[in-house]
């Protein structure tokens, strides 16, 4: 009954888009959703949603100011000086026009950070040997080039998608008293036979903490306990 409720919200919430943002792009990824079936919550979710979420992950606060006004039906519609390339000097267009592009703008920046950052990564798990060495993927990070925390989730699940390895990024990271630990995401795979991820690193009480879904999390781990854990792990 509950199902039958939301797939009837979800066809009419479908055909009455009122949001302009959302109206907007929409139209910008048409093609897609035309060859998807239609606007429904497949095209949504892989045409629509990873630009938003680009923006509230990798946008600067004036880009993400910029999408969230864009939201506001008083707001969308106001013409502002244009930064398109290209424009004449002074040339304006409506904010939410602004707005879709800096999303594009966005999520492409956002996939070759991901990109240069994986590639670095797959070199460490080749070097290194990881993936004979141990059964969960563990990458740390070099400290002097941390990645963006708000990557890091998509980076594991990426990786353990390609590995089909239980996965955990982590940045170096020294805290108030001193201590080094190891802080970053935990994501699980597809079939894994692991039910719950994040009940199996719990249980081994080794490490600061593992917060999240239990298949995707926020993980930290001390440095000093790094060996145990890998060795209980394993």
């Amino acid at each position: 009954m509950l199902e039958k409720m939301l797939n009837e919200m979800i066809e009419k919430g479908t055909v009455q888009i009122n949001n302009p943002l959302f109206k907007a792009l929409s139209q910008r990824q048409r093609f897609q959703i035309e060859k998807g079936g239609g606007l429904n919550p497949f095209t949504i979710a892989w045409y629509i949603a990873p630009l938003i979420n680009g923006m509230v992950r990798s946008g600067t606060p004036e880009e993400k100011h910029l999408m969230f006004e864009s939201m506001l039906e008083f707001k969308a519609y106001e013409l502002i000086i244009s930064n398109k390339r290209g424009a004449a000097r002074g040339a304006k267009e409506q904010r939410v026009e602004q707005a879709v592009r800096t999303c594009g703008n966005v999520k492409t920046r956002q996939d070759n950070i991901k990109k240069a950052n994986v590639e670095v990564l797959d070199k460490i798990i080749e070097k290194e040997q990881l993936l004979e060495k141990h059964k969960i993927l563990i990458l740390k990070v070099d400290k002097e080039n941390p990645i963006d925390t708000n990557l890091t989730g998509l980076i594991a699940n990426q990786l353990a998608a390609k590995y089909q390895r239980p996965t955990l990024v982590l940045n170096y990271k020294v805290n108030d008293d001193g201590r080094v630990s190891w802080e970053g995401s935990g994501r699980n795979y597809s079939f894994s036979p692991i039910d719950n991820f994040k009940k199996l690193l719990n249980d081994t009480e080794l490490i600061k903490f593992a917060e999240g879904h239990p298949n995707a999390m926020g993980v930290g781990i001390y440095d000093e306990d790094l060996k145990a854990f890998v060795e209980k792990t394993d």
